[in-house]
């Protein structure tokens, strides 16, 4: 479903889109965007990405599946 500001081929500044979406919410559709189109290169990003989630939610994930998941995106 497109947005009508997208419709008429504007988009919005950054700016005005961070007072539109919390800075979370936004860092999380980043994030996802990364992996779906497993953009290697930016998997630095989503490695800080887990590890702020985790220091704000701790029991989000285990220590072995936190050490587990950045290790394994440090591979590729």
């Amino acid at each position: 479903m497109k947005m009508a500001w997208e419709s008429k081929g504007s988009t919005l500044p950054p700016a005005s889109l961070h007072l539109l979406v919390p800075p979370v919410r936004l860092m999380s559709a980043f994030v996802w965007q990364i992996m779906q189109q497993h953009s290697v290169m930016q998997y630095d990003k989503l490695v800080d990405f887990i590890g702020l989630v985790t220091e704000i939610v701790p029991e989000l994930l285990s220590p072995s599946q936190r050490a587990q998941l950045i290790l394994g995106l440090r591979a590729r």
